[in-house]
């Protein structure tokens, strides 16, 4: 009897039955399952740093050094910068009905 070369996936599923895929080269896992077992990105804590303009300024200068020197992918930088951008619309919008309704308030 000829021995299997194939590297099988490691996945199990609930029931312990493994997966009968080949895994893929440098994986543990097949194609399938190495989507599912792929390690989660860590946001870097500036992301999370707060909601004023300041914190928002801030944070996009860490994210454009972090692209900039390679600690950063350009997937994961784009995804935040994109996040960060919606932070800015969002205060501007605030502060411009904050002041729209400031102005009511005094003129009625």
């Amino acid at each position: 009897m000829t021995e299997c070369l194939l590297k099988l996936c490691a996945h199990r599923a609930v029931e312990g039955m493994q997966c009968k895929a080949p895994a893929l080269r440098q994986s543990d896992y097949c194609r399938h399952h190495a989507r599912v077992h792929r390690p989660t990105a860590i946001l870097p804590a500036y992301v999370f740093a707060g909601e004023t303009a300041s914190d928002i300024r801030l944070a996009l200068l860490h994210t454009i050094d972090d692209l900039a020197s390679g600690q950063l992918s350009p997937k994961l930088g784009g995804q935040i910068l994109f996040e960060l951008d919606k932070r800015i619309r969002a205060l501007k919008s605030n502060s411009a009905s904050d002041s729209a309704s400031a102005l009511g308030a005094q003129h009625p």
